[in-house]
């Protein structure tokens, strides 16, 4: 039984962690309200004596479009918060496993050849910039046992994301109402449950696994049309007024990758990979949260 520490636990990967690893392990969670990942001594105060054996930071500042006005605040969230939470690491002699995202990347390269970790990051947004940094502050941090999980298009039941938006939209817009998506943005849908489970099984494996960068999605690609029509299609829901659009057509203050894909094959040639396509988690997604997930929308128009 390992003693593994959760920041962000009211996210939607906290959430989903802590209800993977609660079965097997001893687990506290904290998020803002019980601890600050920027100060180290609300970090030590939080800490106290459960001295953990992992400390896994689902913490982030992760509002794109807002980041690119709230610089100060994404920096602190996603640089200062990783340094601090590093060096925390290193003092309790546990293993920091630190999330970031596929937007460290341009997005530039043709569709549809991968990203690797390999791959030279070059972010165009202020999210991203602060993600990358906060990758180097906990990979760099002296002593520390740091592992950086790349993910992207995260989805869960709790929280705000991508398929609940597209929802709302489905359930509350006039009949004859267009919603236009971006066709030509392409990447990994990831389900929350699938990336938890991933981060569960490099706790648990018998295995070590180096001390690094990896890409940790659900295998397969499509685009935002395609991964909101299937979501609507697998609930039932008629999808005639959804229609795909470029990128120009759906501008954001937040510059958007074309091209985020990610490879797998790190993980993969580590014998670590354990995630679903992401059709078939999407699929497990709504057989196990679809009523629920419908009701929470339709109570909150």
């Amino acid at each position: 039984m390992a003693k593994i520490f959760i920041t962000g636990g009211n996210g939607q990967l906290g959430r989903a962690c802590k209800r993977f690893f609660s079965k097997n392990h001893q687990v506290v969670t904290t998020d803002i309200q019980e601890m600050d990942i920027t100060n180290s001594d609300s970090i030590l105060k939080a800490i106290g004596d459960f001295k953990p054996d992992y400390i896994v930071n689902c913490a982030a500042y992760t509002a794109v479009d807002r980041a690119e006005s709230e610089t100060e605040l994404a920096h602190r969230l996603n640089v200062i918060g990783p340094s601090k939470l590093a060096a925390a690491a290193v003092l309790f002699r546990a293993r920091l496993i630190h999330i970031s995202t596929d937007y460290v990347f341009d997005g530039n390269r043709q569709f549809p050849f991968p990203w690797t970790e390999e791959d030279t990051p070059n972010p165009q947004t202020v999210y991203g910039r602060t993600k990358l940094d906060g990758e180097n502050a906990v990979i760099n941090t002296y002593g520390c046992d740091g592992i950086v999980l790349r993910t992207a298009w995260l989805y869960s039941p709790t929280g705000h994301n991508f398929l609940k938006t597209m929802l709302r939209l489905a359930s509350s817009s006039p009949a004859d109402k267009i919603h236009k998506i971006v066709n030509d943005q392409f990447g990994c849908p990831t389900s929350a449950s699938e990336l938890a489970k991933q981060i569960l099984y490099i706790i648990e494996s018998p295995n070590y696994l180096d001390r690094g960068v990896y890409h940790a999605v659900c295998s397969g690609c499509t685009s935002w049309y395609h991964f909101a029509t299937r979501f609507l299609e697998l609930m039932n829901i008629d999808t005639t007024n959804f229609k795909p659009c470029t990128t120009e057509e759906f501008p954001t203050p937040a510059k958007r990758p074309r091209n985020s894909v990610l490879a797998v094959d790190k993980l993969s040639s580590k014998n670590m990979y354990v995630m679903v396509d992401w059709e078939t988690a999407l699929k497990n997604y709504v057989i196990e949260h679809g009523q629920t997930v419908y009701k929470d929308v339709l109570a909150s128009l």
